[in-house]
């Protein structure tokens, strides 16, 4: 199964700007038992997220060029391989 994910493709200078980021379709893993398969809906956007685009020195580690950002989201269950989660829960994480 394939996704579209958002993927942090430059270090800004000052003002980030769209070229920063990159649109990328990727192959998703198979689930593993005790997994779940989400679908974000949403993902909180915080002023220290860009110190973090930027590589600013902070006590924890900036965002990975290539890669997509994380940070606080909610999203559905699609798929679920877990005892603990149905498809149409609705969850939340830190793999926004």
């Amino acid at each position: 199964m394939k996704t579209t994910q958002i993927s942090l493709a430059n270090r800004p200078n000052q003002q980030i700007r769209p070229e920063d980021f990159a649109l990328e379709v990727v192959e998703l893993p198979e689930l593993s038992d005790g997994t779940v398969l989400v679908r974000n809906t949403a993902m909180a956007l915080t002023s220290v997220m860009a110190d973090l685009m930027r590589g600013n020195d902070l006590p924890m580690p900036p965002y990975c060029l290539g890669e997509p950002l994380w940070g606080g989201a909610v999203g559905v269950v699609e798929q679920s391989k877990s005892q603990r989660f149905v498809p149409g829960d609705i969850v939340q994480s830190m793999a926004g």
